[in-house]
């Protein structure tokens, strides 16, 4: 997903590969810690996250990890939650539904 990826302008201004390969493993570790302090955040309580769904449209979330919060019948009847390395799957508490989103197309994350 190179395309996707914001550094590739430094591309066209002259970065070496080398330097390009670089700032997308920092991306990737920054991506892999912003979501996991997130799941630590969920799993708390409730989260207020507004971010960007995959056909352009803002959403506003307020979801949680915690099980405590979830009703019984919407649990995951595996114990887990996880989806993939750069996303999230929380149950939204509006919805009653779990959903998922992109970590790098949120624009706000708060405890709620």
């Amino acid at each position: 997903m190179i395309l996707d990826y914001p550094y590739l302008e430094e591309l066209r201004e002259g970065y070496q590969p080398s330097q390009i390969l670089f700032n997308i493993e920092t991306y990737r570790k920054n991506i892999m810690y912003i979501r996991e302090e997130m799941i630590d955040k969920l799993r708390a309580g409730k989260c207020r996250v507004i971010f960007t769904k995959l056909n352009g449209e803002q959403r506003d979330m307020v979801c949680t990890l915690n099980m405590d919060m979830i009703p019984e019948d919407k649990r995951p009847t595996n114990g887990s939650t996880e989806y993939s390395a750069d996303m999230i799957r929380a149950f939204d508490i509006n919805k009653e539904g779990f959903r998922t989103f992109k970590v790098a197309n949120v624009s706000s994350f708060s405890p709620y």
